[in-house]
């Protein structure tokens, strides 16, 4: 199983239900990169598709997400590549 990074949130909120306090994304793999970019039409969708699938949650929770914490991910996501 591969190690997470956890990522606290600024800005909880509330999503299906549940509050949203933070999220943890694990390492992308190639596949991963490959199939966000087959299944969306854009950048941005394919970007929220690739957190989605290393954070196990709906897409919809990085939709709803404040800016500021998105870009929080981002970071932690570009990171990776580094």
């Amino acid at each position: 199983m591969s190690q997470k990074t956890a990522i606290t949130l600024n800005h909880p909120f509330e999503f299906a239900g549940r509050k949203i306090t933070e999220v943890s994304v694990r390492r992308p793999k190639t596949k991963d990169m490959i199939g966000s970019k087959k299944l969306t039409k854009t950048e941005e969708d394919a970007e929220i598709l690739l957190f989605a699938n290393l954070s196990e949650v709906e897409p919809g929770v990085f939709e709803e997400m404040d800016f500021s914490d998105y870009l929080k991910v981002q970071k932690v996501v570009q990171g990776f590549f580094s």
